[in-house]
């Protein structure tokens, strides 16, 4: 595989990693892969033909003990006429293969004893076990398939339920992020806009107030430039008159002075000097508190994680006890975070008590996926919360592999008959609950049709309905 990748691989696990051929020796041993390959070597070796030990084994033989053969090597061994006798069958109809007893070797072992731990064969339950309970080989070898394969469903199922939960917080982590930035973005739009609005009517506004009062200032002014004008050429004229010797010329002119200046102070008399209107920026001095109060509008501020110190201290203080009552406590989905841990730490918890709370599907999702490996819990009440549909859904794949839950309470969950039909499903597998309480769950007549269809099955339960 190195020299179809240019002698080098990329790592599945760590992005833009390479492993060199030259340095594939150094990584270390992947223990699982090489039990597994070791083990598909062992299964490929009991799989061959005990006669020629190379070709791969179709047939065994009802007089053969512990014999399997490929074909040529079957016809060659029963060639000889007093192996005639010998019926062919398929290596998948031969029966287990026999291992022989240690103390007597011809006879096999048949039997589990319970009280040593061991497998015995005909003699030695006879003699050295003959006061020891005990079992047959066959039962206990599929005794432990079964325990085998409902553990590793269990710990599937624990894992399923992790890699879900991360699948939805790093859901809720990209909603809350792009919820985040849309708020952000749209606040300080929105901010920006105002104080554009804002700063552009008052732009405006000081622009009108300087050309209202400039436009007044411009009228008064006029007249009086006009006048300044009239008043240099009286100037002029008097310069004039003043300059000759013909001082008649001058009080002739007099008159005309006179009523100029009269004339002119009645003209200045009637200007009355316009008035300014004075203003100011008012809070225009409050922008460094304005802006420590905007960079405040949209503080990142990290939530803490989720904490019921008085819950906690009260699980901590019955720790110990076989039964927890946790009934009428205002506890939410979060809290069963909490309430889940107890179920998967705590050997001695018997009796769990959560009725009368604020439940949801999620946090009966929490306490289902405990109970897939919960081994000691026999009571569990849910009664009064809101489960719903799709929390009895969880509760329901927890009774398919739960093997201790005697007594299990959902009533007034507003499970509906949908929910009856998950709880109903799961009752042809439990083989354990004996009382069930599903009253005031608004399950209708095809929700008692399906529990109904279920108890033909499952004899054992009683249903509060």
């Amino acid at each position: 595989m190195a020299s179809v990748n240019k002698d080098k691989f990329d790592c599945p696990l760590r992005d833009g990693f390479v492993v060199l051929k030259k340095d594939i020796a150094s990584l270390p041993l992947n223990r699982p892969i090489r039990d597994l390959v070791e083990l598909q070597g062992s299964i490929q070796e009991l799989n061959r033909c005990t006669n020629c030990r190379s070709a791969k084994a179709q047939y065994a033989c009802n007089k053969c003990e512990n014999e399997y053969f490929c074909l040529a090597c079957y016809e060659t061994v029963h060639a000889p006429p007093v192996m005639h006798k010998h019926q062919r069958l398929s290596s998948d109809q031969k029966s287990s293969e026999t291992i022989p007893c240690i103390a007597h070797p011809k006879k096999p072992l048949e039997y589990w004893c319970l009280i040593c731990s061991t497998f015995i064969c005909v003699d030695c339950l006879l003699f050295q076990h003959e006061d020891h309970s005990y079992v047959l080989f066959d039962d206990v070898i599929q005794g432990l398939k079964i325990k085998i394969n409902i553990d590793l469903q269990s710990i599937e199922s624990s894992l399923k339920y992790k890699i879900n939960q991360a699948e939805i917080l790093l859901n809720a982590i990209d909603n809350n992020s792009k919820l985040s930035r849309q708020k952000m973005t749209e606040t300080m739009a929105e901010m920006r806009r105002i104080i554009d609005e804002h700063e552009k009517d008052m732009l405006q506004k000081i622009l009108n107030t300087e050309k209202e009062q400039k436009k007044r200032l411009e009228n008064y002014k006029m007249p009086l430039m006009n006048e300044l004008q009239r008043l240099n050429i009286r100037k002029v004229s008097f310069a004039m008159l003043s300059s000759i010797r013909n001082h008649t010329k001058l009080l002739e002119a007099k008159q005309g002075f006179d009523d100029y200046v009269n004339e002119t102070n009645e003209t200045l008399k009637s200007l009355q000097t316009p008035t300014v209107t004075e203003y100011f920026l008012e809070g225009i001095n409050k922008f460094p508190s304005l802006k420590e109060k905007i960079l405040q509008c949209g503080r990142y501020v990290e939530v803490p994680l989720y904490r019921n110190l008085q819950l906690e201290e009260f699980i901590t203080d019955n720790r110990r006890n076989q039964e927890l009552d946790l009934k009428f406590r205002d506890l939410t989905d979060s809290d069963m975070m909490i309430v889940a841990d107890v179920l998967r730490q705590n050997t001695a918890l018997t009796e769990l008590y959560i009725a009368n709370n604020q439940i949801g599907q999620q946090g009966a999702q929490h306490i289902a996926e405990a109970l897939k490996t919960n081994k000691v819990l026999i009571v569990l009440s849910l009664n009064g919360n809101e489960i719903g549909q799709q929390g009895a859904q969880y509760i329901a794949e927890a009774l398919k592999t739960n093997k201790t839950l005697i007594t299990l309470g959902l009533t007034e969950n507003q499970i509906g008959q949908q929910g009856a039909q998950y709880i109903a499903e799961a009752l042809k597998a439990n083989k354990t609950l004996i009382k069930l309480g599903l009253t005031e769950n608004q399950i209708g007549q095809q929700g008692v049709q399906h529990i109904t269809e279920a108890l033909k099955t499952n004899k054992s339960t009683i249903i509060n309905r």
